[in-house]
């Protein structure tokens, strides 16, 4: 898990506009009990793509989301 959040963070400094990337650095970063961080990134996702309900689920039951 250590490996995949590294690369997913350097793919969110090099694509920070991606939504998809955004949200899985955010689930990832959840998953690594990191909340505060993994709060940003979800919401930067839900703002990047506002029409996808991925990133707003997350932020209202992160658990529900990695399900």
């Amino acid at each position: 898990v250590v490996g995949e959040l590294a690369l997913l963070k350097r793919d969110a400094e090099l694509l920070p506009d991606d939504a998809g990337i955004q949200y899985r650095l955010g689930m990832a970063l959840y998953l690594a009990g990191e909340s505060a961080d993994a709060e940003s990134r979800l919401r930067r996702a839900a703002k990047l793509n506002p029409q996808s309900p991925d990133a707003p689920l997350a932020l209202a039951d992160p658990a529900a989301a990695h399900r």
